[in-house]
């Protein structure tokens, strides 16, 4: 290496370095506005697109510049990017359904649909995208019924959760929560449907019990009496419709 190489050595790291954290796709420099993802990676897209697709980008974007500055930027130029709470990987599918026509999305793993609904809400984006955003989370999630109740809780979503309700027939509850065929459930299964309520937030939790608990009476142990008691419903498909957080 001569010593002109050696010297310029630390600039090509740095540029090496900046190449790395832009986006291989989302890197046209024509794009006027800069998009950070919250790995750093920098994303370009157009500001015409972004403004067509959503409400908060068409309102940042439309923000004068400061009075008597004439050197600054424009929100999300070159000099003033746009922070962005997401990973690169959603904020890209995110542009690319910005900048589509007739956008669609192909299957989605549960956590990129998650945060890919976030991101079309937090952006105030179009009605077309939030309705892709729900559709992939109600594909992603379509094996996952208790997983999407407890978004469903986390969002405070009542569709979705009497959506996620409708999935779980007695059999998917038995496979998903209860490990044994006795009508009794053991310590472990205790446990775990306890940790599953505690994960709902309380509205959803006590209108769940509401829904989910029928009267009855129990014969006691070694006796013949019966006493009250309250029986769990094993088929929380046919309740769906009766759960309703705001009573």
């Amino acid at each position: 290496m001569s010593e002109g190489d050696h010297d310029r050595a630390p600039e090509r790291a740095q540029e090496k370095e900046e190449t790395d954290c832009r986006h291989p796709f989302h890197c046209d420099p024509k794009n006027d506005i800069i998009l950070i993802s919250k790995e750093g990676t920098e994303l370009r897209a157009s500001g015409y697109h972004l403004g067509l697709a959503s409400l908060f980008f068409e309102g940042l974007l439309s923000l004068p510049p400061a009075e008597n500055d004439d050197e600054v930027s424009p929100v999300g130029g070159q000099n003033e990017p746009i922070q962005l709470d997401f990973s690169h990987a959603t904020v890209s599918l995110f542009l690319d359904l910005a900048s589509s026509h007739e956008p669609c999305l192909p299957p989605l793993e549960m956590h990129r649909a998650k945060e890919l609904l976030a991101l079309t809400e937090f952006t105030l984006s179009s009605e077309k995208l939030v309705s892709l955003a729900h559709e992939a989370v109600k594909d992603a999630f379509a094996d996952h019924p208790f997983e999407l109740l407890v978004l469903a809780s986390d969002r405070n979503d009542v569709p979705m959760a009497r959506q996620a309700l409708g999935r779980i027939s007695s059999s998917t509850l038995k496979c998903r929560m209860f490990h044994t065929s006795s009508t009794t459930l053991t310590p472990q299964d205790k446990d775990e449907f306890h940790a599953f309520l505690r994960s709902l937030n309380p509205s959803f939790r006590l209108s769940l019990l509401t829904i989910i608990l029928t009267s009855g009476e129990v014969r006691e142990t070694r006796h013949t009496s019966l006493r009250p008691g309250l029986f769990l419903n094993d088929d929380w498909s046919s309740l769906a419709k009766k759960f309703n957080p705001s009573i």
